[in-house]
């Protein structure tokens, strides 16, 4: 899946030589995969500087973290991605002007995300920004709708139990 992202992020940001991708066309393509925006950062930094945001991640969640300019004085942007006790869990360090990190945790963890304007052509501050998506996982989703499943079924065996009816049994749908 990165190589997806970050392939239709490099042909977007590489179809305009004269200018990056905007806010709302990356939010676009990453919503176009199935993603939902769930944080985003961003910080003016001269080439060199780092920002550093935090995240809580969830289990049976899969992520991916985006940064980017839509400066196009910037060529080369990385992004790392820490453990609450400072290990380095994924980076991108491609000498790109975008970084995609894709990651699905095994726990609940609030993570370190750093991302630093590595390259650019100007000594002036560029704005750099963050993006986090979401998208539930196929299991996540499956355990999701047994529970619902669950619940409308208890629900519904309460409800003909406490009314006696089978006339309202038989109206009833479980959807």
């Amino acid at each position: 899946m990165k190589k997806l992202i970050l392939f239709a992020v490099s042909v977007l940001f590489f179809s305009s030589l004269s200018a990056q991708m905007s806010r709302a066309e990356v939010i676009e393509l990453i919503e176009s995969e199935g993603y939902k925006i769930s944080h985003e950062d961003y910080a003016f930094l001269e080439e060199g500087e780092y920002e550093i945001t935090y995240k809580t991640f969830h289990t049976g969640t899969d992520y991916a973290i985006i940064a980017y300019s839509e400066d196009s004085e910037v060529f080369d942007i990385h992004l790392k991605l820490y453990s609450p006790n400072g290990t380095l869990l994924k980076s991108d360090t491609a000498p790109d002007p975008e970084a995609v990190i894709e990651y699905s945790p095994n726990s609940e963890k609030e993570c370190k995300i750093v991302y630093k304007n590595y390259a650019s052509h100007s000594y002036g501050d560029n704005i750099i920004r963050v993006l986090v998506a979401y998208k539930i996982t196929t299991n996540q989703l499956n355990f999701l709708d047994i529970n619902r499943f669950s619940i409308k079924q208890t629900l519904f065996s309460h409800f003909c139990f406490y009314n006696g009816s089978s006339f309202l049994y038989k109206r009833l749908k479980i959807s």
